[in-house]
Order: C-alpha cells, then structure tokens, then sequence
C-alpha cells in the first residue's frame, strides 16, 4: 500500500496494484514504452544520482530504511558520478592555473 500524500495534508492509501495499472494505461495512452512502475521508480533514482543529487537526499525521497539500502542498489552509479566530481574538481584546478588536466 502507498500512502499518497499532498501539501494541504490530506493523504489516502492506494493499492501497489492500482497505481501499477493506473501507470500502464497512462503509458499506453502516451505510447510511451512498457516500463512496470517500479522501473520508473528506478529510473527517477538513478536520474537523480546522476546529475549528481546526494545520496542520502535520493534515499529519503525513496522512503529506504537507510542509506545503506540506496548505496546498495545504486552503489554502481555512485561511483561515475564520483569519478565525475574528480574529474570536474581537476578540470577547475587545471583551468584557473592554466595547465591542461
């Protein structure tokens, strides 16, 4: 069951189930590909650790018990985009002292 909550505090419970048939008739509808619901909420986490969202900002919004759960899933991706900060950190050095990285 998700607990589906909105700003004005008002929430309701909806079966997995719905919201899963919900998502396919709005895919088909916009003749999108099939992805299951639960691929799309994969999806959304690893768009967010790749453009470089905290982790542990990405594990709270997917309600995991810790971040230990969202290292764990997406751990591999965790690692690219710290090979991207390296690599952004060098280029910045590399740009303000005027050596190549």
């Amino acid at each position: 069951m998700f607990r589906i909550r909105w700003a004005c505090s008002h929430s309701w419970t909806v079966s997995g189930s719905y919201v899963t048939r919900l998502f396919q008739k709005i895919s088909k509808a916009g003749d999108l590909r099939p992805l299951s619901f639960h691929g799309l909420r994969h999806c959304a986490a690893s768009l967010m650790l790749a453009s470089g969202a905290d982790i542990a900002v990405v594990s709270k919004l997917m309600a995991h018990a810790s971040i230990a759960v969202t290292s764990d899933v997406y751990g591999h991706l965790v690692g690219t985009i710290a090979q991207k900060a390296v690599d952004g950190a060098a280029n910045l050095i590399a740009h303000t002292s005027g050596v190549d990285a």
